[in-house]
Protein backbone atom coordinates (compact mmCIF):
# COMPACT_ATOMS: atom_id res chain seq x y z
CA UNK A 1 0.00 0.00 0.00
CA UNK A 2 0.86 3.62 -0.79
CA UNK A 3 0.09 6.60 1.56
CA UNK A 4 -0.14 9.92 0.35
CA UNK A 5 -2.03 13.31 0.85
CA UNK A 6 -5.37 13.63 -0.06
CA UNK A 7 -6.05 13.66 -4.07
CA UNK A 8 -9.20 12.83 -5.94
CA UNK A 9 -7.24 11.25 -8.58
CA UNK A 10 -4.45 8.36 -7.98
CA UNK A 11 -1.79 8.83 -10.29
CA UNK A 12 2.32 7.92 -9.54
CA UNK A 13 5.19 9.56 -11.23
CA UNK A 14 8.29 6.72 -11.18
CA UNK A 15 11.46 8.23 -10.62
CA UNK A 16 13.59 4.78 -10.30
CA UNK A 17 12.59 0.74 -11.53
CA UNK A 18 14.61 -1.53 -10.24
CA UNK A 19 13.65 -5.71 -11.52
CA UNK A 20 16.48 -8.66 -11.77
CA UNK A 21 17.93 -7.75 -14.49
CA UNK A 22 18.25 -4.07 -14.81
CA UNK A 23 18.33 -0.64 -13.07
CA UNK A 24 16.83 2.50 -14.54
CA UNK A 25 17.18 6.02 -13.29
CA UNK A 26 14.81 8.51 -14.34
CA UNK A 27 15.93 11.92 -15.16
CA UNK A 28 13.89 12.96 -13.64
CA UNK A 29 10.94 10.80 -14.49
CA UNK A 30 10.41 7.37 -16.56
CA UNK A 31 8.19 7.82 -18.85
CA UNK A 32 8.06 3.83 -20.14
CA UNK A 33 7.05 2.85 -16.43
CA UNK A 34 3.07 2.90 -15.23
CA UNK A 35 1.76 2.40 -12.24
CA UNK A 36 -2.04 1.29 -11.76
CA UNK A 37 -3.14 2.58 -8.39
CA UNK A 38 -6.60 1.72 -6.39
CA UNK A 39 -7.70 4.04 -4.02
CA UNK A 40 -9.33 2.58 -0.87
CA UNK A 41 -10.16 5.16 0.80
CA UNK A 42 -9.81 8.28 2.89
CA UNK A 43 -8.72 8.67 5.98
CA UNK A 44 -7.10 10.75 9.04
CA UNK A 45 -3.13 10.24 10.10
CA UNK A 46 -1.88 9.64 13.59
CA UNK A 47 -2.38 12.60 15.54
CA UNK A 48 0.62 15.35 15.75
CA UNK A 49 0.74 17.35 19.25
CA UNK A 50 2.27 20.55 19.61
CA UNK A 51 3.35 22.01 22.99
CA UNK A 52 4.14 25.96 23.15
CA UNK A 53 5.04 27.02 26.49
CA UNK A 54 6.29 30.68 27.84
CA UNK A 55 8.95 31.24 30.13
CA UNK A 56 8.02 32.89 33.53
CA UNK A 57 4.83 33.68 32.99
CA UNK A 58 3.14 30.57 33.30
CA UNK A 59 1.79 30.25 30.18
CA UNK A 60 1.41 26.36 28.26
CA UNK A 61 -0.95 25.14 25.40
CA UNK A 62 -1.11 21.84 23.77
CA UNK A 63 -2.09 21.86 20.14
CA UNK A 64 -3.20 18.49 17.90
CA UNK A 65 -3.34 17.85 14.20
CA UNK A 66 -4.40 14.56 12.40
CA UNK A 67 -3.69 15.24 8.35
CA UNK A 68 -6.28 13.90 6.16
CA UNK A 69 -4.88 11.23 3.54
CA UNK A 70 -5.67 8.61 1.05
CA UNK A 71 -4.90 4.50 1.21
CA UNK A 72 -3.92 3.90 -2.12
CA UNK A 73 -3.41 0.11 -3.29
CA UNK A 74 -0.36 -0.63 -6.05
CA UNK A 75 -2.55 -3.06 -8.43
CA UNK A 76 0.60 -3.55 -11.62
CA UNK A 77 3.64 -1.94 -12.54
CA UNK A 78 3.83 -2.09 -16.28
CA UNK A 79 7.21 -1.39 -18.19
CA UNK A 80 7.48 -0.96 -22.21
CA UNK A 81 4.37 1.29 -22.11
CA UNK A 82 4.28 4.87 -22.40
CA UNK A 83 2.20 7.04 -19.62
CA UNK A 84 -0.51 8.22 -21.59
CA UNK A 85 -0.08 12.51 -20.93
CA UNK A 86 -3.13 14.86 -21.19
CA UNK A 87 -2.50 16.54 -24.45
CA UNK A 88 -3.04 20.00 -24.14
CA UNK A 89 -3.17 22.04 -27.86
CA UNK A 90 -2.08 25.89 -27.09
CA UNK A 91 -2.98 28.22 -29.47
CA UNK A 92 -1.60 32.03 -29.51
CA UNK A 93 -3.02 34.77 -31.16
CA UNK A 94 -0.57 37.99 -32.22
CA UNK A 95 -2.21 40.52 -33.54
CA UNK A 96 0.50 43.19 -35.97
CA UNK A 97 -0.86 46.84 -35.44
CA UNK A 98 1.35 49.00 -37.90
CA UNK A 99 2.88 51.67 -35.68
CA UNK A 100 2.21 55.50 -37.44
CA UNK A 101 5.38 57.74 -36.44
CA UNK A 102 4.45 61.48 -37.07
CA UNK A 103 7.37 63.13 -38.11
CA UNK A 104 7.36 66.90 -36.28
CA UNK A 105 6.89 70.14 -38.25
CA UNK A 106 5.83 68.25 -41.22
CA UNK A 107 2.34 67.62 -42.40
Amino acid sequence: MLRVTHQSEPSAKVLFYKTDAQVKVGTPYLDDITVDLEKLGDKKDKKVVVARFRAKSRHRRKIGHRQEISVLKVKSISEGVKATKKSTKVTTKTEVKPEVMHEEGKE
